[in-house]
């Protein structure tokens, strides 16, 4: 069952009616304490909560969990409590009587005024989301967050959520002064229309009616920035199809996570032939399109379509704009897999059609001929397929063996990086970076790509 984390504040506060999803026609009893209002709504809805977890200051328990405060008198400079009214914690009890929560507790924060006690308030909260079961569904209530609680609190949720598996079902927040102000509004039309004294002293004493708004879009965002953030910086879109297929409930995003896994994993010819890099951009020019997406959406899907954009159907090309992807998330050993590998596919697609670049001959014809292997070293099947490539390379690329030689050969800069380093010779990894960017700009200026 669920668990709402709630907190709570040392000032007076005042009997509201709170409503939610926008029907007011179902508003809560009047109530100074908006966690009274959830707990109440939460039940109703079949969402009954198990454990109340409050946070409050000192002071806060002082005035609003143990007792009421009404108002301060300034005079005395001290708290004048309600004699009829019960603080929060009789109102739990009275709620788990009733059976609408199980268990509550409160728990003792600093004030926060210092960056040592903030860091201790989100400790005590995070050692409380820590101890619950594995895979519970937290309520988070923000509405009497002070200072930094609510900032506090949407780190929280993204730890939460990250290394404990916590499932955030709702972030509340009770707007009480929307309400104040619709009834100062009603009571100055009141006085505009010369309403009697009467009325208007009646209508003063009705508690205001305030809204209870569903955060949980803002937790959401959070989840769609990282994982945005880890696709675009890293390549991984893991985390980004997970979230995508959450929310459309499409193969978007699980077809985006493989277009990346064959990036990942140097499948070359899928990349080449069997991906429908055209199917995927329009599946996620469709999403743009939809307006139920929001904000949040339609930027990251914008950023995705320019990630694809160098890609095509049915082309090698595909792998060198791979090695580009390769460079961009710091995938070095991809990436020089892919250069070398694309360069003889590049080759044979152009002297032979791409329906051949799997054939185990031709590639080891494109090989020869991108290593300037002397002719007295082919074989016999390879003789004639080599010079063609040969003399392709002579009279349309003839930079482009002296760059391919680079990652080839017993001190190439694949065998290097595929050896572990192993070898008398090897390269720093800043210096493996610099050399996959640097050969593939040559090969790729030697093709005319």
């Amino acid at each position: 069952m669920p668990t709402l984390l709630t907190f709570l504040g040392a000032i007076p506060y005042e009997l509201t009616r709170y409503y939610f999803e926008g029907q007011r026609d179902t508003a809560s009893e009047p109530t100074p304490y908006v966690q009274e209002a959830i707990l109440q709504h939460l039940s109703q809805i079949d969402e009954r909560i198990d454990q109340v977890l409050v946070f409050a200051t000192k002071d806060a328990q002082a005035n609003n969990y143990t007792r009421r405060i009404e108002r301060f008198d300034r005079e005395n400079n001290s708290p004048v409590y309600s004699e009829l009214e019960p603080g929060l914690e009789k109102r739990l009890a009275s709620l788990k009587q009733a059976g609408v929560i199980g268990d509550y507790s409160c728990t003792t924060i600093p004030n926060g005024n210092t960056e040592e006690e903030i860091l201790r308030i989100f400790q005590i909260l995070y050692e409380q989301v820590s101890a619950l079961p594995e895979g519970s569904d937290i309520v988070f209530d923000l509405t009497y967050g002070f200072r930094s609680l609510p900032m506090l609190c949407m780190l929280l949720l993204h730890y939460a959520r990250t290394l404990h598996s916590r499932r955030v079902s709702h972030v509340f927040y009770g707007n009480y002064e929307v309400g104040r102000h619709e009834k100062e509004e009603r009571l100055r039309a009141l006085r505009e229309q010369n309403t009697s004294p009467e009325i208007i002293e009646e209508e003063k004493k009705k508690p205001p009616c305030s809204p209870v708004l569903e955060l949980r879009v803002f937790a959401d965002l959070q989840e769609w920035t990282i994982a945005a953030h880890t696709f675009i910086k890293s390549g991984d879109a893991s985390l980004l199809a997970k979230r995508m297929n959450e929310k459309e409930k499409s193969t978007v995003g699980k077809s985006l996570q493989n277009f990346a896994d064959q990036i990942l994993t140097c499948r070359g010819k899928d990349l080449s032939e069997r991906i429908d890099i055209e199917d995927i951009k329009a599946d996620v020019q469709e999403l743009r399109q939809k307006p139920e997406l929001g904000a949040p959406l339609e930027p990251l899907l914008k950023r995705i379509e320019q990630k694809l954009s160098p890609f095509s159907n049915r082309t090698t090309r595909n792998g060198f704009a791979a090695v580009e992807w390769c460079i961009e998330h710091g995938l070095v050993q991809q990436g020089f897999t892919l250069l070398e590998e694309t360069s003889k596919s590049y080759l044979i697609e152009q002297t032979y059609g791409i329906a051949q670049i799997q054939d185990a001959n031709l590639r080891k014809c494109a090989s020869l001929a991108l290593n300037r292997v002397p002719e007295e070293k082919w074989g016999d099947k390879q003789k004639e397929c080599t010079r063609k490539m040969a003399e392709y390379l002579s009279r349309s690329a003839p930079a482009v063996s002296e760059a391919y030689c680079q990652l080839t050969g017993k001190r190439g800069l694949r065998n290097d990086i595929n050896h572990g380093g192993y070898g008398s010779s090897p390269q720093t990894p800043e210096a493996l970076k610099e050399e996959l960017s640097k050969v593939y700009a040559e090969i790729k200026a030697a093709f005319k790509l």
